[in-house]
Formats: C-alpha cells, sequence, structure tokens
C-alpha cells in the first residue's frame, strides 16, 4: 500500500504499508523526507546505513504496542523479516537531520467515555518522541464505539489550530467492516466522503471536518494517524465542530468502556511496567515456549520457585495448553495468568471470544481444566484472595504440583480493591516431607534382605528431594545396583560401581539385564512409564516384588508393591539405617561389574564410530558429552536424541542432564534451555535439538539473544524425523512420511530431493551467532569456541540418520496393523505378537 504524495496528492503526510513474506526484504531511500519502521504484523531489521535495529514487532495491530525506529533523511534502508510481516512506513519532509534511534516503550492513553472511548497509542505524538515534522498515533477503538469524536479539524495556522493533513490507515479485527466521515469545512475546500472500510483501506483527509470513526458493533477497530504540515511549529492542535462539541462535556459522568485497552494491557501490563523490581518480565516470542520456560526453571530448582506466565485471552491463551499439559504430566509447577473475557459481558462477544450457544460462561480457557492441577476463573476482585491461595497450595505440594491457571477476565484485572492487608504479607509456604511409617519402612527392609537380585529405579522424585547423596550411602553400604529413569538419571554419578545406567526401552544393556532377572525392584520417585517398564516387559522374573517409594500415593501404588508414601530422601535413610550390615551377594556383585564394563566400552565405541561421510548422532552426543563440565547441563526432549541420550550420555552431576520425556514435546529445546540458564546462570547449557524439534520452535533464540542469556545450541540436521523414521520401519511402514523431501509429481509422495533449507542462516538471522562444521573434529572445536564466547552460539552439523545407537535390548509397545496387504507390515505384526508375550500385569 502506497498513501505518496505522487498518488494522493497531499503534500506532506505520507504511508507505505510493506507486506514482505518469509524471509522478504525491502530497500529505499528515504530522500528528502523523515520516517518511520513500525511493525504492524511480525518481526523485523532495519539497516539504515551502519545502524541496524531489530524489532520484535507484535502479532497484530491488536495484540499490543510495537517498537519501532526512526529513520533520518537521505538514508539507504533495508527492512528483512525471516517470518514475513507488515510494516507500516510513514513519512514527512523534514527540514534538518535527526540520527536514527530505536524505540521500545509507546505512551498508552484512553480517551473519551462511553460509547466514545478508545485506546490512543502515542507512537510519535508530538509529546512522545521527537521528530522534525512527522506525528503518528494508532488509534483503538471497541466494537460498536465512535472514535475522532466529536468532528473536528486542523487544516488552519490559528493560535489554537495547527494546519496538517492526515492519513487514517484501517484494519478491522475478524474481517468486518467500519466506516469514516470527512466533509467540508469552508465551501470553498471541499470534501464529502462517508467511507466503508476494511483492514488495509485508507481514508485521506486533506482538510476538513473529520470523523466519527466508527466500529460496527462485534469489529473492533485499529487506524494509524500519520500527520504532517507545512508549519515550523510540530504539534497537534484541534477544532471540534461548534455543532457537537457539547459531547466532550459528557463524559465526565460516564465510565470509560472496560474493554479498554485491549488485551491485559491494563491489568498485569500496567502492574509490570509500573513494578519493574517487584515483578520482573521477561519477553518470550510464543506463549507455548514461556510455559516451557517456567517449567524448566521449575525442574532445575528442584520445584522450589516457577514463573508466571501471562497472555491475552484467545490465541495466546491456548498456545499455553501443549505446555500445560507437560507441565502437568512432568509434575512441574508453572503458573498461568490467561486473561478470559469480560465477566460484565457488557460488549460480548469480544475479539477472540468462542460463543458457546449452551453455556454462556465458558470460554477458551475451560480447556485448561484438563491439564491443570487447579483452576479458577477469578469473576471478581475479592475472589483472587482464595484462589490465590489455593494455586499456591497446589504449586507448592509436592504430590498436587503442576500447571495452575488462574483465569483473569480482562475487565477485571483493571478494577481497583482494598486488599486486606494480610493478604500481602510475605509468606513462607513449606514444601512438604513425609516421614516414612516405620512399619513400612520395616517391611521394605525385609523384603530387601530376603531378595536376591533387588535392583532400584531411581526416578525423579530422587533428584528433587535432594536424595541423591542418601542414595549413594544407601548402595554404598549395600550395592544394590540403581537403573535411571529419564528424569532420574544424574540420580548416581555413571561412574559409581551401582550405576548401571539408563533402564528401560531407551536403556543400557546392563540395566535391562539386571531387570529381566530382578526379583525385588525397588522403585524411588518414579512413575513407571511404559518406557521404564518396556511397556510392562522390562522386569521378567516370574516372582518379582516391588517396593515402591514416593510422595504421591497414587504412584506408590503401582504394580500391586509395597507402598511406602514418603519423601524419597527420608525413606532412603530409613532404609539405609534399616538395612545397615547388609549387602548384596558376591556373585551378584560381580556380575553388576561385569555388565558395566560390557556397556560403557559400547558407550566407547558409539562415541568413537569415525562413521562417514556424515557422522551419526552418537558421536555428536559424545563430542557434547567430552565439551561439557562436570556441573554443565544438556537439554533436549524430542525425537531420536533423548533415547540416545539417556543409554549414552556419562552424567557426573544430579543436574547435569534435562531431557523432557514425560511429554516428549518438540519445541521445548531451546525454550528450556532458557529456563535452565535462567535458574543455573553459572552453568553452561548445551542444548541438543533436531531439524524437526528446531522447526518447532526456534524464536527462543531471539528472546536469548535479548536477555542476554548464553546458550550453546547444538543444531543436529538429519533431513527429517528419524526418531519416528526408525519406528516405522518395526511396524512395516518404511520410514513412510518422515523425510524432509520434495513431493515428487509422479508418485505423489516426499520422496524427491532433499530441501534447501538452511537452518544456519535462519539461527544468524535470529541474532545468534552461527557456526556450521561437517566433522566431530570440527564439532568439537566449535564447542570450545562457543564455551569460550559470551552469546548465545549455535552449533549446526549434519548426521546420518541411519546409523542407530547401541540396542537396549528392549521393547515399547506399538501396535502393528493386524490385517494388512503389505509383506513388510504382516511381518512386522507377526514379531509384534511374539514380542507381546513378553508383556505382563504385576499382580
Amino acid at each position: 500500500m502506497n498513501a505518496v504524495p505522487e498518488k494522493t496528492g497531499l503534500g506532506f503526510a505520507s504511508l507505505r504499508v510493506l507486506d514482505l513474506p518469509a524471509g522478504g526484504a525491502h530497500t529505499w531511500r528515504t530522500g528528502d523526507d523523515e520516517a518511520l519502521v513500525l511493525p504492524l504484523a511480525g518481526s523485523c531489521q532495519v539497516e539504515c546505513g551502519e545502524d541496524m535495529a531489530d524489532l520484535a514487532g507484535r502479532a497484530g495491530v491488536f495484540a499490543g504496542t510495537s517498537d519501532f525506529c526512526y529513520l533520518p533523511r537521505h538514508a539507504t534502508v533495508t527492512v528483512s523479516t525471516v517470518d514475513g510481516g507488515r510494516f507500516a512506513v510513514p513519512s514527512a519532509p523534514a527540514r534538518r537531520d535527526l540520527p536514527f534511534r530505536y524505540e521500545a516503550e509507546v505512551p498508552v492513553e484512553l480517551r473519551g467515555a462511553g460509547s466514545c472511548s478508545r485506546q490512543v497509542n502515542n507512537v510519535a505524538s508530538a509529546d512522545s518522541f521527537a521528530c522534525q515534522r512527522l506525528m503518528v498515533v494508532e488509534v483503538l477503538t471497541p466494537g460498536g464505539n465512535w472514535s475522532s469524536y466529536p468532528p473536528h479539524k486542523h487544516d488552519e495556522a490559528r493560535p489554537d489550530e495547527t494546519a496538517l493533513e492526515e492519513i487514517y490507515y484501517f484494519e478491522v479485527a475478524g474481517g468486518g467492516v467500519g466506516y469514516q466521515r470527512v466533509y467540508a469545512s469552508s465551501p470553498d475546500r471541499p470534501i464529502d466522503v462517508l467511507a466503508e472500510v476494511r483492514t488495509g483501506d485508507v481514508v485521506l483527509v486533506p482538510h476538513g471536518w473529520h470523523g466519527p470513526s466508527m466500529a460496527a458493533p462485534g469489529y473492533d477497530l485499529y487506524y494509524l494517524n500519520v500527520m504532517a504540515g507545512p508549519g515550523e511549529e510540530r504539534a497537534w492542535r484541534i477544532c471540534d465542530h461548534p455543532d457537537h462539541a457539547w459531547i466532550r462535556d459528557t463524559w465526565a459522568g460516564q465510565p470509560v468502556d472496560p474493554r479498554l485497552p485491549l488485551g491485559n494491557l491494563a491489568g498485569i501490563g500496567q502492574a509490570l511496567r509500573q513494578y519493574p523490581d517487584l515483578l520482573p518480565y521477561h519477553q518470550c516470542r510464543n506463549e507455548q515456549a514461556m510455559v516451557h520456560t517456567a517449567a524448566a526453571y521449575a525442574r532445575m530448582t528442584d520445584r522450589l520457585s516457577t514463573f508466571a506466565c501471562t497472555t491475552s485471552v484467545g490465541p495466546g491463551a491456548t498456545n499455553m495448553l501443549t505446555a500445560a499439559a507437560g507441565a502437568t504430566i512432568n509434575r512441574l509447577p508453572v503458573l498461568l495468568l490467561p486473561g478470559d473475557v469480560f465477566a460484565t459481558r457488557s460488549a460480548e462477544p469480544v475479539l477472540q471470544q468462542l460463543e458457546v450457544p449452551w453455556a454462556g460462561d465458558v470460554s477458551v480457557n475451560d480447556c485448561f481444566r484438563p491439564v491443570s492441577r487447579f483452576f479458577d476463573r477469578v469473576s471478581r476482585p475479592e475472589q483472587l484472595v482464595g484462589a490465590a491461595l489455593g494455586a499456591m497450595r497446589v504449586l507448592t505440594d509436592p504430590v498436587e504440583t503442576g500447571a495452575v491457571t488462574l483465569a483473569l477476565p480482562q475487565d477485571v484485572q483493571t478494577e481497583a480493591y482494598d486488599w486486606p492487608s494480610d493478604f500481602l504479607v510475605p509468606r513462607i509456604w513449606p514444601v512438604r516431607r513425609p516421614v516414612p511409617s516405620p512399619s513400612e519402612v520395616a517391611a521394605a527392609a525385609e523384603l530387601i534382605r530376603n531378595a536376591r537380585r533387588p535392583l532400584i529405579v531411581a526416578g525423579g522424585g530422587v533428584i528433587y528431594s535432594g536424595a541423591t547423596d542418601a542414595l549413594v550411602s544407601l548402595v554404598d553400604g549395600s550395592g544394590i545396583p540403581v537403573g535411571e529413569t529419564q528424569a532420574g538419571k544424574g540420580s548416581l554419578r555413571y561412574d559409581h560401581p551401582a550405576s548401571v545406567g539408563a533402564i528401560g526401552a531407551t536403556g543400557t544393556t546392563a540395566a535391562n539385564a539386571l531387570a529381566a532377572q530382578a526379583d525385588l525392584v525397588i522403585g524411588v520417585g518414579t512413575r513407571y512409564s511404559d518406557f521404564t517398564t518396556a511397556s510392562r516387559s522390562a522386569f521378567a522374573h516370574p516372582e518379582v516384588r516391588f517396593v515402591n517409594v514416593n510422595v504421591a500415593g497414587f504412584d506408590a501404588a503401582k504394580h500391586a508393591g509395597l507402598a511406602v508414601v514418603a519423601d524419597a530422601r527420608l525413606a532412603i535413610e530409613a532404609l539405609r539405617v534399616a538395612l545397615d550390615g547388609w549387602r548384596i551377594e558376591d556373585g551378584y556383585r560381580a556380575e553388576i561389574e561385569e555388565r558395566r564394563a560390557a556397556w560403557e566400552s559400547m558407550v566407547d565405541g558409539a562415541y568413537q564410530l569415525g562413521h562417514r561421510p556424515l557422522p551419526a548422532q552418537s558421536e555428536v552426543i559424545g563430542a557434547v558429552n567430552a565439551a561439557a563440565g562436570t556441573r554443565d547441563v544438556v537439554v533436549c526432549a524430542a525425537g531420536s536424541m533423548p533415547g540416545d541420550l539417556h543409554k549414552l550420555w556419562r552424567a557426573t552431576d544430579p543436574k547435569q542432564y534435562h531431557v523432557e520425556y514425560g511429554y516428549s514435546c518438540m519445541g521445548y529445546e531451546i525454550a528450556g534451555g532458557l529456563g535452565v540458564k535462567l535458574a543455573a546462570p553459572d552453568r553452561e547449557v548445551f542444548v541438543l535439538v533436531g531439524d524437526g524439534s528446531y522447526l518447532m520452535m526456534a524464536q527462543e533464540l531471539v528472546t536469548a539473544v535479548a536477555e542476554g542469556v548464553k546458550l550453546i545450541v547444538v543444531l543436529v540436521q538429519n533431513h527429517g524425523y528419524a526418531s519416528i523414521g526408525a519406528l516405522s520401519e518395526t511396524v512395516g511402514v518404511n520410514r513412510f512420511g518422515t523425510w524432509y523431501r520434495y513431493r515428487d509429481p509422479e508418485s505423489g509422495a516426499f520422496d524427491g530431493g532433499k530441501l534447501p533449507v538452511d537452518l544456519a542462516a535462519n539461527a544468524a538471522s535470529l541474532g545468534a551467532d552461527v557456526l556450521s562444521v561437517s566433522t566431530v573434529d570440527e564439532l568439537r572445536t566449535a564447542l570450545d569456541k562457543a564455551k569460550q564466547g559470551s552469546r548465545t552460539t549455535v552449533v549446526h552439523i549434519e548426521t546420518d540418520p541411519l546409523v542407530p545407537a547401541p540396542d537396549s535390548q528392549s521393547w515399547w509397545d506399538v501396535p502393528v496393523a493386524e490385517v494388512s496387504e503389505t509383506d513388510g507390515t504382516a511381518a512386522a505384526r507377526a514379531t509384534y505378537e511374539s514380542t507381546r508375550r513378553a508383556q505382563r500385569r504385576y499382580l
């Protein structure tokens, strides 16, 4: 859209809107004009001579204000964008030079009252931002309201009026329409406009009365005002139409429309801005990502602290759902504060509202109920007291914890309330450590003493309760071997004589061989997922029994085990005392040592495979493992790497291994790495992410760069879904749909050539330092360089997806089609039925 003088006939005000595709760019000269770059939707990078600014932008004009930058005269400017977007470039002739500047803050004010209420974002008004002639503001008008009203003009140079041309650029929410009126202020300057406006439309005001701008009911209206004139003074003084000026006097007795400001800017947003020390704010780029960051932070702090995550109602809220489910499944506390539709229902349906004909009290936030451990909708300010206390109870309870959601209607957020002073007094919420029952400890100790081949399965509860030292003491005295779940990896150092490593479907051959013959399984802080139990096939001894130490009775009762409902650390300490003087048999201890040594030899081989021409994924893991210090952290979540990491990574610290595998959520890695680093800034954080997961949620690299947080991201590109590809071979579908390829016009399948996707260039465009390598030796050098640096660095390497890590000699229940006309699937079904016979219930 080009509303430039050659097309409009205006002499001073000018506006262009750049509509750029993903990866697009536009270059021009400013000439004699000063200008702004203001994102309407999307983010961009602005290069202006030797100056540069990264504009975070916004999802759209109704999502909030945007940062912007000022462009001086006679400059060459390039605007480029990674993901595409719309960018306004208002301009006006200037008589002197001002410097290039970046501005992040836009003052917001509410004008009018009642049905004349509107929100004004003072981007570059006369008082908010210095320009030579140009003035720019944004106005948001809720559906059904009028703005630019009473009608007014600014077309004469007088003491109480300035002569200004004006351009209105419109966007209408929900694909609706609005209306704009312009008419003559004198007979010698005729103009008569009543325009129906939609998104992208422009109305010119060279002179005359203008207003109202009318928002149709149900459709919020946005317009960008660009003003400039011939006068020396940069000021905006208007003259109201004498027939309608009285309307302003009526506003004193009316409230401002409670829908304003749009979004949660007026409530939580206002508090964040006013109290930055009390409420530190982190600006994530994606709502799902910020919940991942909060969950990772909570896990790194042993669930003793977390972040609150706030959004507007609508897609901002529902974007948090996936990560909320992940937090609850992993039993990690996160506080979610989505905005909600108006409690008063005075203007429904509001922007982004879901209307349910049979339930007027339902909003999209009700989707949070099944994935939250606590949910409440605060429809009145006084309800927040009970809701907040209930939320804190769940967040600090090791049994109940998970995602906690308090839905906050946008109008309620803005209401004043006389809070009880006692509610605001700081309070300490103790985290319960249930003491084990002496009878349960005695019964467990008796079972252990009578077992010939006991095996401990250490879950995340060992680490969360700070029980790792107690576990070392127990196994030093008893010799009982320890296998670890994904969440429990690091409970013992990998080189401890009792450590047999990962257990289950992605486990070591040592742990799984011992599990198959164990007559007593002692689960500590584990929920026994299907990967841990190899879909209930791992513990094959015909008389196997279970002792389950868990703070949650629900988990302690699994597999008909003896339940020790207690804190892991206290229970392990009690068992150590009860088992004093008892040790496993020498033959069993020798077997453990032999199986450990055999597995470590296999890891050495996988780390030093020397595969060509592309390295194997196991070699990449080995290089990162060698580069990581004893306290550094590796972060991963999805694809084939979590399984390989589980069995191969040599953990040296309880917090070194951070793999989200309860939900195994693609896109967690970079956002999770950010949370880990915020929780432990003294540790190096290595994020291992495949191309599939990277493409899901790479944008949090921008957040890391903006926060000055250093991550080392190892981006492994294998041009497909390696994990699902390998799994598909076991079910007879031969990697169908798992390669990143062109669609072949003849076959109709995605089996053409590789896609020309340059992930290294993408990472660089997001602000990270990038090192591209092709060999393991180059990878080692790049990792050393990244460790020495101070900025987020992405190390990019391609691997061969067809080279597996050492086999776990285990199983995972993935059903195969019972009836198929393909030979591969039929054979896979026969294998599946045979293998499934090992599956059992432990009763």
